[in-house]
């Protein structure tokens, strides 16, 4: 999958670090800034129409 503004050896790692924690189970990896979201991997599965800002939720605070 092509991607933007992120360089393709972070996508390779962060895509085999995934694969290795989640397995086949692994849907999607997608990369997002206050500025912009980009699909860095989806499933073939998967329709690539999905609204991924849609999926996005707000950041929690966590208290320590």
């Amino acid at each position: 999958m092509s991607t933007g503004s992120i360089d393709q050896e972070l996508v390779d790692e962060l895509l085999s670090v995934c694969r290795t924690a989640v397995g086949d189970e692994l849907r999607s990896i997608t990369y997002f800034t206050e500025d912009e979201v980009e699909q860095l991997y989806l499933r073939s599965d998967l329709e690539r129409t999905a609204d991924l800002v849609g999926t996005r939720r707000p950041p929690r605070l966590v208290s320590p």
